[in-house]
């Protein structure tokens, strides 16, 4: 599990997550956060749970999701106004957006 919720941080660089494949839980609630980059979560297979709620996204893209098979993927209390078509449908089972 990595809780790195409460922190400020705005920008997520792209591979940040490449060397943690094995974790499952991911919490980056109540931060700055306005976009995720694609492959963004690459090869994590085991990530099961993905909290970005309380952050400033406003558009949910399919590309930072791809070949996730998230349980659950908390998105709420951000600013979102478009979800792309196919952004979550394979990547989660539980969709929570308030």
């Amino acid at each position: 599990m990595l809780n790195i919720s409460d922190n400020r941080i705005s920008v997520l660089l792209p591979g940040i997550f490449s060397p943690m494949k094995y974790i499952n839980q991911i919490y980056l609630a109540r931060n700055q956060i306005s976009h995720l980059s694609a492959g963004i979560f690459t090869n994590m297979k085991y990530l099961g749970i993905l909290d970005l709620s309380g952050n400033n996204l406003k558009i949910v893209k399919a590309e930072p999701f791809a070949g996730l098979q998230l349980q659950q993927i908390l998105l709420g209390n951000n600013q979102i106004s478009h979800i792309e078509n196919n952004a979550l449908n394979d990547s989660s089972s539980e969709l929570n957006l308030m």
